[in-house]
């Protein structure tokens, strides 16, 4: 189903690709939450890409992050669980919207139980090359989008990961532990 397009032939994102971004995000939930985690990651996946095709940004953020606490409790894939949850923090932080600091929290704690094995992506452009694998995603173009500066995207990168270091070096919480 191709997307409409308005009077200045940008497409218009088609609503039921938000809907069905924010369905395979919840049946990605439902698995988690009935054990079948195998299912999960694919399900979060599919909700990342079809947020992507809505334009949905808080969706995306969403999806980033989940798909992040996936691939870090069940896949134990430290590169891409931390890189997840950066992309949702920055996601946030650039479009003014909450879940910044769940986020920032997620990866204080994929870098404290990671250690060395989840290094920090060097700037954007690392960040996004580690999560290019993604089907039917581009966070780069995203990034660009909600911030056409890319020294300042950088910047609000280099705080964030700041702020997860900050938290991996501090006492475990007890959700931490």
């Amino acid at each position: 189903h191709a997307a409409s397009r308005p009077a200045d032939g940008q497409p218009r994102p088609d609503p039921g690709e938000r809907n069905l971004g924010k369905t395979l995000g919840a049946l990605a939930d439902i698995e988690d939450a009935r054990g079948h985690r195998d299912a999960a990651i694919p399900l979060q996946r599919d909700a990342l890409r079809y947020s992507y095709l809505a334009q949905d940004v808080d969706g995306i953020a969403v999806s980033y992050h989940n798909l992040g606490n996936y691939l870090n409790l069940y896949a134990r894939q430290p590169t891409p669980a931390l890189a997840c949850h950066l992309a949702a923090a920055l996601i946030s932080a650039l479009a003014g919207a909450e879940g910044t600091g769940d986020s920032v929290h997620s990866s204080g704690i994929d870098l404290r139980v990671f250690g060395a094995a989840a290094p920090p992506p060097t700037d954007v452009t690392d960040l996004c090359r580690q999560l290019s694998d993604i089907s039917g995603t581009d966070l780069a173009d995203l990034l660009h989008a909600l911030s056409p500066h890319p020294d300042a995207t950088d910047r609000a990168l280099r705080d964030l990961i700041a702020q997860a270091q900050a938290l991996a070096a501090a006492p475990p919480d007890d959700d931490q532990r």
